[in-house]
């Protein structure tokens, strides 16, 4: 357990230190960091992009609303069981962690979207942007005539996921390694999205999906509800 506790600890403090570097570099891109994080904002994906989308392309559209939908799910749920501390909260809970190591705590810029108080890991905004971003991408490549066109297309999606995660490390709401999971999580799940004829499936099977989500939510809840009190 010790072992466990000093290796996130360490975790924690390399990741207080990316956030601490991020903010000394590029202190005058403040605003634009800020407004990354609201740009990207996962509800945006229903209000405006989906629409959008679907407007253009009906499969692509559908694919792109289920991706933010599970991916959204699935990041609360990751959430509840993993839960993940945030950096701002972090660095002042466990102040005498980083006394002990580096001396006096960092001063981190705190911005108005910094505090948010639920669990970090993995990172929402990375992991619904990566799974929408990737079956928008894919279904816009999936047409592209020319090769060109497919690494122009990859290679947005990809400078945009990095601007997220800077943006949301910069701000201190989230770890460097939260970002990470939550890419390597919505990306995955983007992958596999692609591979189901969405269209296809029935109104049956679209009610079933979403009960079982429904499902799997309150038995997560429960469970760990029933730990809670265990503790207690």
């Amino acid at each position: 357990m010790n072992a466990s506790n000093d290796f996130f600890d360490l975790v924690h403090k390399s990741g207080i230190e990316s956030t601490v570097y991020l903010q000394n570099s590029f202190a005058g891109l403040n605003a634009f960091f800020v407004w990354i994080s609201v740009v990207f904002d996962p509800g945006y994906s229903y209000i405006f992009y989906f629409p959008l989308i679907y407007h253009l392309n009906r499969k692509t559209g559908l694919q792109a609303l289920w991706a933010t939908a599970i991916a959204e799910w699935l990041n609360h749920v990751f959430k509840w069981i993993l839960f993940g501390e945030r950096p701002y909260w972090w660095i002042f809970e466990n102040k005498h962690i980083w006394e002990a190591a580096n001396g006096s705590i960092p001063n981190l810029t705190q911005f108005p979207i910094t505090c948010e108080t639920g669990p970090g890991s993995p990172s929402g905004h990375v992991m619904v942007n990566s799974a929408f971003g990737f079956v928008f991408v894919n279904g816009i490549v999936r047409k592209a005539g020319h090769q060109w066109l497919k690494v122009a297309g990859w290679s947005f999606y990809s400078f945009c996921l990095s601007l997220i995660a800077v943006s949301r490390v910069f701000i201190a709401a989230h770890f460097p390694h939260q970002c990470i999971a939550g890419l390597f999580a919505g990306v995955y799940l983007g992958f596999l999205l692609c591979k189901v004829p969405i269209v296809t499936l029935g109104h049956k099977l679209h009610l079933m999906i979403a009960f079982g989500m429904v499902c799997v939510t309150m038995g997560t809840y429960l469970c760990i509800l029933s730990k809670c009190f265990h503790l207690i």
